[in-house]
Order: structure tokens, then sequence, then C-alpha cells
């Protein structure tokens, strides 16, 4: 009985594994979390205002940093119908001539998929 235990266990812990896979990786991941859409936003905002007056350059370095760790975290998971990797590509292109640096740092990260 208690082999017959130990193979029951073996095989569940089988099975969660395989499930846990996530398969062929083809579907998005779903919604980032609230804290992390709010994240997103304020970075949104601060490139926003950089790119009108240069101000928020902290806020700016900040909200990049934040779309990066965000799409480490799941470049597939969304927010506002886009994934997080195109969220990270749009910022790129965003700051691309206002604050090169930083649309480097993005684009960089865009091109490893997030990786």
């Amino acid at each position: 009985m208690r082999r017959l235990h130990s193979l029951l266990g073996l095989a569940l812990v089988g099975a969660v594994a395989i499930v846990g896979c996530g398969g062929d990786g083809s579907t998005d991941a779903g919604p980032i979390s609230d804290k992390d859409a709010q994240k997103v936003s304020n970075a949104e905002m601060a490139f926003s205002f950089t790119i009108l007056d240069g101000s928020y350059y902290g806020q700016t370095l900040d909200g990049v940093d934040n779309l990066i760790e965000i799409c480490r975290k799941d470049p597939k998971a969304t927010y506002e119908d886009r994934t997080m990797l195109q969220v990270v590509e749009d910022a790129a292109n965003e700051l691309r001539g206002y604050q090169g640096d930083l649309s480097d740092s993005l684009e960089l990260v865009a091109r490893n998929k997030c990786g």
C-alpha cells in the first residue's frame, strides 16, 4: 500500500509539473496586477512630461526601471490591450529623441524579449 501511495504521489507531482510548464506560450498571461498597472500609468505620464518640457527625469528613470521589472516578470501579461513587451517597445519609441539613453535601455530589453 505504501508503494502505491508513493507511485500515486510521483504521478501527481509529474502531472503538476507538466501542467505548470505553460504549454507553448502562445496565449496572453492575462492582465498585470492593479499595482503594476499604476506603475505603468505613472511611467507613461512621466514620459509625456519629459517629452513636453524635459522635466520628470527622475520619474522617467523610475518608470523605465518599473517597465523593465514588470516585463521581466511576464512579457505576455497585458496592460490596456498590449503585452508588456509591446508597452516596453512603445516606451522606447516614445523616448527616442528625448532621452536616448533610456530609450536604448528599453530597446535592448525589448530585443531580448524582456529576458
